[in-house]
């Protein structure tokens, strides 16, 4: 069972990843000049991994609340993510706008151990309960504001909104996904840069990883 999520998360997520590339062929390849007289390409393919993501917060304040609900019968034992891993294609349709498409996975495991009676100091003692996986596929139209432009490192905004598949627990269900990153940068090549986004959303309240541009 277990298996077979991760299986249709994965070809999920596989295929998203897949659906940004006719973005791509549709348009001829060029380049923009920055208002610095700067050229830099039109295209880009992006990898990140970022942590702290809006769902593991809000499995992390679901562990606290549901321990504090249940006065103490449960305890969250076992929460665990996998962190997000990111793909994004955007391709500037100004020189300082950039339109595209991203899609996120994150896993996560968690479990409540239940209180089965106390040991003689009257400590509770809890059996161990019931691990459930859960697997998070974000796919996102995106959109990117380029406010500072060098030949060798640049800062942006981004923001993506879009529609989240949860797959794992009782049955599958869809939430909204969505990244708000006011402050990011990338620095490096011009054809191949590192980057870094801040923000919050299902990609990660900090994000690293390459971007490759063509």
């Amino acid at each position: 069972m277990i298996y077979s999520v991760k299986r249709k998360a994965f070809l999920l997520f596989l295929s998203a990843a897949l659906a940004v590339l006719p973005l791509q062929a549709a348009s001829p390849a060029r380049s923009f000049v920055s208002a610095q007289g700067y050229e830099f390409p039109a295209n880009e393919f992006s990898l990140s991994y970022g942590r702290v993501s809006y769902p593991e917060i809000a499995f992390t304040i679901g562990g606290v609340l549901g321990a504090g609900l249940s006065f103490g019968t449960a305890t969250p034992s076992k929460m665990i993510s996998t962190g997000a891993i990111n793909l994004e294609y955007q391709r500037f349709v100004h020189r300082i706008v950039a339109v595209g498409a991203a899609c996120s996975y994150e896993h996560y495991i968690m479990r409540f151990d239940k209180a089965a009676g106390t040991d003689e100091d009257g400590n509770k003692i809890y059996t161990e309960g019931e691990t459930n996986h859960h697997d998070m596929v974000s796919i996102m139209p995106s959109l990117k504001l380029l406010w500072f432009n060098r030949p060798h490192f640049s800062m942006y905004s981004k923001l993506a909104a879009g529609l989240m598949l949860h797959f794992g627990g009782e049955k599958p269900g869809a939430n909204v996904a969505f990244q708000v990153s006011p402050v990011c940068a990338d620095f490096g090549g011009r054809l191949c840069r590192g980057f870094v986004d801040l923000g919050f959303g299902c990609q990660g309240l900090a994000s690293a990883g390459v971007r490759f541009c063509f």
